[in-house]
């Protein structure tokens, strides 16, 4: 495994929790899903 792929992997698994949380503010009614489109992209 090359440094490149392991930065990738962590990088893709720490957005799995930010994407759950962003997920439950929108079902909770603090975010619109296009304001939560736009954190996702950040």
């Amino acid at each position: 495994m090359t440094v490149d792929v392991a930065e990738q992997i962590a990088r893709t698994r720490a957005r799995e929790p930010r994407k759950r949380e962003v997920a439950a503010q929108v079902a909770g009614g603090a975010l619109i899903p296009e304001d939560a489109i736009r954190l996702l992209q950040i």
